[in-house]
């Protein structure tokens, strides 16, 4: 485990016809302390009979596969919810600036119950100065919102990504 003040999580939504093909993810997401990937699989060494005195061992491709894992945000914060329901609920949807010359937007998230919701799909690039993970294909199975009056809000996100790859932090991303 490295330094806390070095662990970093980032997500870059993939595009329309490009899901599973891993993006920059050029976005900080102010979540809490991630632990390591923990892989869905238990690596297995093959011993092989080859009529010779030494060990002879092979091992399958390690691959990771269906990384299951949750995402927490102790101190949530609003601007977080559109990325969230765009992964977990309906994909593809653009806001609607609500007054002139103003920022504020507003998001309709109305998932069909008799057609495709289409969900984005997102690289999420997560660790720290000792181990950094690309994941890719990361979609949202459910979001959980708790909160208490004059307190913040906790968000936690169970996601599920196709593919978890050891790989360096791009160099340059926003708020």
């Amino acid at each position: 485990m490295g330094e806390k003040s070095l662990s970093q999580l980032k997500a870059g939504v993939e595009g329309t016809g490009t899901a599973g093909t891993a993006v920059a993810a050029d976005t900080i997401l102010l979540a809490g302390a991630h632990p390591p990937i923990t892989p869905d699989r238990v690596m297995t060494f093959i011993e092989d009979d080859a009529g010779v005195r030494a060990p002879t061992v092979r091992a399958p491709r390690s691959d990771q596969f269906l990384v299951q894992d949750t995402i927490n945000f102790e101190n949530a914060y609003f601007q977080i919810l559109p990325l969230l329901f765009s992964l977990g609920i309906k994909g593809r949807v653009a806001s609607v600036i609500q007054s002139t010359g103003g920022s504020d937007s507003k998001w309709i998230f109305t998932p069909s119950m008799t057609a495709s919701n289409t969900p984005n799909t997102a690289t999420l690039e997560l660790g720290d100065d000792v181990d950094a993970y690309e994941v890719e294909y990361m979609m949202i199975q459910r979001l959980k919102l708790s909160g208490v009056i004059s307190s913040s809000a906790c968000l936690n996100s169970p996601e599920v990504s196709y593919n978890a790859a050891t790989r360096r932090f791009m160099a340059s991303f926003s708020l």
